[in-house]
This record gives structure tokens, sequence and C-alpha cells, in this order.
């Protein structure tokens, strides 16, 4: 038995280089151009993603010319949704790098691979960002012209936030290929083709010279593939491929996904028109209608009841003679410690003995009683009489001295009410005695029912729910109205100035706290709605 020895892997030689300011670290993908790698600034940790050609495509003039003009197309942009370029050079060995901003996230395709068909509203989200980035390529007079889900790149930023980035602009500003070189075997290669077979726009496949409409068709591809799972063309091979975008009536969307709303259709049926002429005019243009889809299909979302702009909500009812008592509603009430007399737990326990209180009524009666004479008993300088015992007649009052004053007469003997503590002695002492200690025993005190009687049927009986539901209302009628004055043709000033008056309404349903408060917030809102023809 013969052994063949094993083929010596090489180590990457790049691996622990330093390229321009980053040090190379390891390998993160590869394509068949080049390989992708991550690297790290030695000083403060950035992390950077840094593409190398190939050795075997470092002599290849059209190779590195492409090369080039992706970092130049990527250095010309600005904007959120295009990724940052940091560097541009050579190798050691002769071998273009170009150093960009390290993503971490996943490419659109392999969430289609895994979602698709995706919900609309997810859609719309993704397209709505992919417009706002091409639409700021196009004013910087680049065109993608590779435009599909493997260069829309779902990144997750530090703080948890997930935002679209687009790659690879390699082929901006190069010369087209067209589908008769590719039909006659002028190109050996399918992936040299100005686009992606399954992408591409009719023009690019004949030969023209893209315009920002060429990226709006391939974005209406990715919207069909995204919304039914599918995409719009089947070919076995590249060159059927680009035939049926060129020659081939694309299927109507309704056909291969229901239950979206009609303008949806529309709107991707336009962008996969053959003639450049007949779809949208550009990227901002469709972004502002993907932003009213959105909208629409959000408020449909939301609400789960009639439209509460065409519904005008009942007058509210006052509680007859024989209408039912509302429910106590526990939020009403509440807690609060009492001040207690010092007699106050034996009354109340007096109180709880039960019905039979006529003692207890009479012990407070005499001993009211005997306050009043106290202070009603006359007071002088003679000396009263004893009371005990008879004693013989006084003697002659001597003119020239006067007696002296006496003490008053001791009060009479308080009723004694089953050994409890004496009572205070003047009547105004038990509401505004000392203040004793606080007790720990708790009582209910329950507020005053609202002004209003309001029957368990009405809204306002739950003003917890009545408020979510009429905060709810205000949101939807606001939705609608900045939708209305934006197909008015309005500007943002003028829109937010006229929905700037809705807001005292909504304090006024955040403040409700009675019936009265809650028919007058309700008005209110219904008021607004009406004066803005809702």
């Amino acid at each position: 038995m013969t052994t063949q020895p094993l083929e010596e892997v090489k180590p990457d030689p790049l691996i622990g280089q330093r390229l321009g300011d980053f040090v190379v670290e390891q390998p993160l993908a590869a394509g068949g151009m080049g390989v992708v790698y991550r690297a790290k600034h030695p000083l403060i940790g950035r992390l950077a993603a840094i593409k190398v050609l190939k050795p075997e495509f470092a002599t290849d003039t059209e190779q590195t010319d492409r090369f080039l003009k992706e970092a130049q197309a990527l250095s010309a942009i600005k904007h959120r949704g295009i990724i940052e370029i940091i560097g541009f050079g050579n190798t050691s060995d002769g071998r273009q790098y170009m150093t960009t901003e390290f993503l971490d996230g996943e490419p659109l395709d392999a969430v289609l691979a895994r979602e698709a068909p995706m919900p609309a509203l997810r859609v719309l989200g993704l397209c709505d960002e992919i417009l706002h980035a091409l639409s700021a390529a196009h004013k910087s007079g680049v065109v993608h012209r590779d435009l599909k889900p493997s260069n829309v790149f779902l990144a997750v930023q530090s703080t948890g936030e997930r935002i679209v980035k687009l790659l690879d602009f390699g082929l901006a500003k190069q010369n087209p290929v067209t589908l008769a070189q590719v039909s006659d075997g002028v190109l050996a290669k399918a992936s040299l083709v100005a686009g992606t077979p399954e992408y591409i726009a009719p023009e690019q496949a004949r030969g023209f010279a893209p315009t920002p409409r060429t990226d709006l068709y391939c974005l209406g591809v990715m919207m069909f593939e995204m919304l039914s799972g599918t995409l719009p063309f089947k070919a076995v091979g590249v060159v059927d491929m680009l035939k049926k975008h060129v020659y081939e009536a694309p299927p109507k969307l309704a056909s291969r996904v229901s239950n979206l709303p009609e303008a949806v259709y529309e709107l991707v049926d336009a962008m996969l028109e053959k003639d450049p002429e007949k779809r949208p005019g550009s990227a901002e243009l469709v972004r502002q209608q993907v932003l009213r889809l959105t909208r629409q299909l959000q408020a449909e979302n939301t609400v789960q009841r009639p439209n509460p702009i065409l519904v005008v909500p009942a007058p509210f009812r006052m509680a007859g003679p024989d209408a039912p008592t509302p429910p106590l509603d526990k939020k009403n009430i509440v807690t609060e410690p009492v001040l207690r007399t010092p007699t106050a737990d034996k009354l109340e326990n007096e109180l709880k003995k039960g019905p039979n209180r006529k003692p207890l009524y009479a012990a407070i009666a005499l001993l009211f009683l005997a306050v009043l004479v106290y202070w009603l008993w006359p007071r002088g300088t003679q000396t009263p009489e004893p009371i005990a015992e008879p004693k013989p007649a006084p003697p002659p009052v001597e003119l020239a001295k006067a007696p002296e004053p006496a003490p008053a007469p001791a009060p009479a003997p308080l009723p004694v009410i089953e050994e409890t503590e004496p009572l205070p002695s003047l009547p105004t002492a038990m509401a505004k005695a000392a203040l004793p200690k606080r007790d720990k025993q708790l009582v209910a005190i329950i507020k005053p029912p609202p002004q209003v009687a309001l029957s368990a049927n009405d809204r306002c009986a739950n003003l917890e729910s009545w408020r979510q539901e009429e905060l709810d209302r205000a949101d939807d009628i606001s939705t609608v109205a900045r939708a209305r004055l934006m197909e008015a043709g309005r500007t943002s000033d003028d829109i937010d100035k006229a929905l700037k008056s809705l807001a005292p309404v909504k304090a006024k349903i955040n403040a409700t706290k009675n019936g009265n408060d809650c028919i007058e917030a309700t008005r209110q809102l219904t008021a607004w709605a009406t004066e803005h023809g809702l």
C-alpha cells in the first residue's frame, strides 16, 4: 500500500501584514476576483474590511481598472447607505487593495433564502433605504449597474439598529457589454457581463448606456422576488436569461402573490417596463410612493376597528333614574392614615358590638350636659356653702374686710363608661386636641364620583380604556391628514404646522380625569378631524 504525501497548505502571506493603517487578521470571504480580510487598527482597535485582488488578476488591466473605478465611485458618495471607503493602495507583491468600513450583519440574498416571500411592510422598509442610497449615488453621477440581493448588506450597528448598505460599485461608469458579444462567444466568462443576468436591465443587455432608471429596473426585479419568493424569469443559461429580459414581457406580480394593495402591484409593474422612459423618473419619486404605501399598510395593520375618521362617536347619555349604578372603580380608591383621638379605639369597639348603641349615646349626652353645666355654673367672690353637712348661720359680715376669693367649685363627676379613659373636658378639645400619634391602621377614602353620571355601557365609564382608544384615533387621524397633505403637494413645514394644532387635543385626552373632560376631549378630536375634511 502506497501513501501520497499531503499537499502542504501554504500560509496566507497577507496575514499579519500592515496595509495602510490596519493589520490584516484573517480572511472573511473570497469571490471570483479577490479576497476580503478582516483587519484592525493597532492603536485604536477599529475594525476594517480590506478587499485584495487575487494574484492572477494583479496584471489584468481590465480588472485593476474596474477595482479602481469602484474605489473612485465609493469616495464620490457620502451617504450612510453607501459603504464607506477608508483607503486604497498596493500590497508588497503589487496587488491592489481597498480598505472599507467593517460591517457586521448579513447580505440580503441570505435573508431571502431563509424568509422569502417576505411581508410587504418589511419589503417596503428595505426598499425605502435602498432608494435613499440610490438617490444619493445618482445625484453624485454614479449608477450602480449591478444592483442585486448579494450587493445589499443588512448591517447591525453598535446600538442594535439595522441599516442597509449598498456594496460593490465595481461596474459603475464602466463600458457596457452587449448581448451580441455574449451570444457570439466573444466573452469567455459570464461574470464579465456588465450586470448580473437575473437582475440585468434590458438596455444593459442590449449594450446601451445605463441611466438611473437602469438601477430602478434591477430594484423592481428584487421587489418582485422579495414579495413573491420567485424571480420574474426562469432560463436555462445566461444567454437565454438575457434574451428574456430584452424581449419577453415580465409576468404580473398579481399572478404570483395576492392580498397586496393595488398600488404595490402597479409600482412593481412600472419598474419592470422594458422601455426606460416608461419607468418612474427617479429613485426619489419611487421612494415617495414607497413611503405612502408604507403608511397605508401600517394604518390597515394597526386599526382593528371601523375607520375612526369616518365613524362619529355616539353622544354620551346621562344615566336615567332606573339606570344601574356603575361599578366602583378600584382606581378611585386610595388609602390614607387616620389620626385617632384617645378614645377612638374604645368607641370603635362599641360600634362593632351591634345595633344596640343606646347606652353609648346616653353616655355621650350626659358628658355633653356635664360640660355645659360646668360652663354655665355661676362664679363669684362668695364662699360657697358646704354641701356635705349643714352649719350654723355665719357671723355678721365685717364691712372693713372683703372675703378672700375662694377656688371655683369642683365640677360634677363625669359618668364612667366601662372603665374608659377620661374624656377631654371641652367639646372643642375632641376636634382640636393636640395631635395624637398616627395609628398604623388604614381606612378607605373614596374619591367623589365624576360630575357626569355615566352608564356602564358608556365609553367614559372606563377612562383608561377610553383614553387609549382616543389616542389611537388621534394617531390614525394624524397619519391620514399627513398623507392627504403630501398628496396635495404641501411642504414639510406646512404639514408640520397643520398637524401641530392636534397636539393640544391629545394633551386634553391625556389629562382627562372625569366624564365632563372625557366628553369635551372626544368632541374636540372629532371637530379637528371634521375641520380638516376627514
